[in-house]
This record gives C-alpha cells, structure tokens and sequence, in this order.
C-alpha cells in the first residue's frame, strides 16, 4: 500500500475532516434560519457556534480513545492538544475579536466623529464563548462515536 493511499485510508484524519464540515454545515444552515439568505463565507469562516475547531480536535481525540484506548499515550496527547485548541479559541482568539471591535469603533470616531457609523470592517467575530466551544465538544465527541459505529 503506497503512502498515499494510506493518507487516504486514514480513518481518524477522515473523521476529523467531517466533523469540520457538520460543524461548518450547521453554521451555513443556522445563518439561514437567523438571516434567511445563504452565505456561502459561512461555510469556510472561522468563529459562531458550535465550534469547528474544538469539533474537530475533540473528534480526533475521541476516535484516539475508542481505537487505541483511552489510557494510550496518543490519547493524553491528542487530549492535551484538545485542551489548548479549546482554551485558543475562548481566550486568545475571543479577545482578539473584541481588540478588532475596540479598534474599529476608534477608527469609526476618527473618521467621522461619530463611533455608531461603521466605516471600518476589522474582522470582530474570531473567537467563541464558552457554550459554543461546549458544544463543539460535544459535536466532536458524537460525530466520532458516530463515525466509529458506521
């Protein structure tokens, strides 16, 4: 078997891959119901609930646990790497989301006067709270059990 079929046989990489994707398809079907129009950037963006980072690391994790045992080294290092995607993504990214808000307000207020017109478009949505990194968890966790039952 070549090297790449077997990164194409790889089953923990492949369930990783489609938790992004549930995820990011929740997002694209959840932005239809709020706005009731499709974006497609919704698809591909980072950010929003649940979370398609912690969904796909926790995925990677679980099917770690269920083939190769919950108390195998790869396991406590995919946990740990796991942990530290999640923790990103509630506090690093998060407040890298509300510096952007604080930036464009004072851009707005230079530019115009007035910091409620918006003239600037610095990304303020990067990071998530914590319900929405939860429920990545648990999108990770079922698509892996999931996965590993097909």
């Amino acid at each position: 078997m070549s090297d790449l079929t077997k990164l194409l046989s790889n089953e923990y990489l492949w369930c990783s891959f489609f938790t992004w994707c549930v995820a990011q398809s929740f997002k694209f079907v959840k932005n239809w119901f709020k706005n009731r129009q499709w974006d497609v950037r919704s698809l591909l963006g980072s950010s929003g609930m649940p979370s398609s980072h912690t969904a796909s690391v926790m995925a990677l994790t679980t099917m770690v646990g269920l083939k190769d045992g919950f108390d195998s080294a790869l396991f406590a290092a995919c946990m740990v790497f796991s942990v530290v995607v999640m923790y990103d993504a509630m506090g690093v990214r998060r407040e890298t989301g509300k510096q952007g808000y604080v930036i464009n307000v004072l851009q707005n207020f230079i530019a115009t006067g007035d910091p409620s017109i918006r003239t600037t478009d610095m990304k303020e949505k990067i990071g998530h709270s914590p319900f929405e990194v939860v429920m990545g968890a648990v999108t990770g966790i079922l698509c892996a059990v999931l996965f590993q039952a097909i």
